[in-house]
């Protein structure tokens, strides 16, 4: 935290990783309902929100935070008495919060979503809460930060997340018209992911062709053809 703070204030750097580990270590040694737990969480829940104020009063054109996007997430959950490496629920299910400082587009197609809404309430407001799958994280994120795509990878873009960096896409003054912005975002949201969704699929298809020609058991014949017709 001490180190988290100074850097946010700084330029130097494309992406920035914090690691806590104080919540699993509360779990571990005093379990997960402990008064230990709670204060930790509750600590942390103050830094994010202080992490949100910097980023938001940086926001401005030309301040250090007009085009970054804040990933928070857990790397794994924890039974009752802090355990996990299991596969039980709440031992690999965890939570991912993102914020971008720039504007996404308005509602994206609901065919391209990856899982039904959930709505729960929250501070009198309605949150739309939907599963990210893990498989789909490192794609995702290459995607977001503009890498190339892990050859092992075999996740597809998230929409919802891959939608939040298009208010940081360049747009012409005529394009920025009152009236039109979000229509103009939304429909190159779609082009962009589109496009990256093109180059995801030729990643897994490569990754499939050459794990089915090379292991020992590959995949079902029938299995593998149809995937071939797919992409073809």
């Amino acid at each position: 935290i001490r180190n988290l703070f100074p850097a946010l204030y700084r330029n130097d750097w494309d992406v920035l990783i914090g690691h806590f580990l104080g919540v699993d270590h509360a779990g571990h040694i005093f379990g997960v309902e402990s008064p230990a737990m709670i204060s930790k969480l509750e600590q942390y829940n103050r830094v994010i929100e202080e992490v949100v104020s910097v980023l938001q009063n940086e926001s401005q054109p030309g301040g250090l935070h007009d085009n970054t996007l804040l990933l928070v997430m857990g790397d794994h959950g924890q039974t009752l008495n802090g355990d996990h490496g299991g596969g039980m629920p709440e031992e690999v299910e965890t939570a991912l919060f993102t914020m971008s400082t720039k504007h996404p587009p308005g509602l994206i197609p609901s065919n391209t979503c990856s899982s039904p809404c959930i709505l729960t309430l929250g501070r009198n407001e309605e949150f739309c809460i939907r599963k990210f799958y893990q498989l789909d994280f490192a794609v995702t994120l290459s995607a977001l930060i503009g890498v190339p795509f892990a050859f092992g990878s075999i996740g597809r873009v998230n929409p919802e997340l891959f939608a939040l960096v298009a208010g940081t896409w360049p747009m012409t003054t005529a394009e920025s018209d009152y009236g039109c912005q979000n229509d103009f975002l939304s429909l190159k949201w779609m082009e962009h992911y589109l496009s990256v969704l093109c180059l995801n699929s030729w990643q897994v298809n490569r990754y499939l062709e050459l794990y089915s020609g090379t292991s020992l058991t590959g995949f079902p014949t029938a299995a593998f053809e149809k995937v071939q017709s797919l992409y073809a």
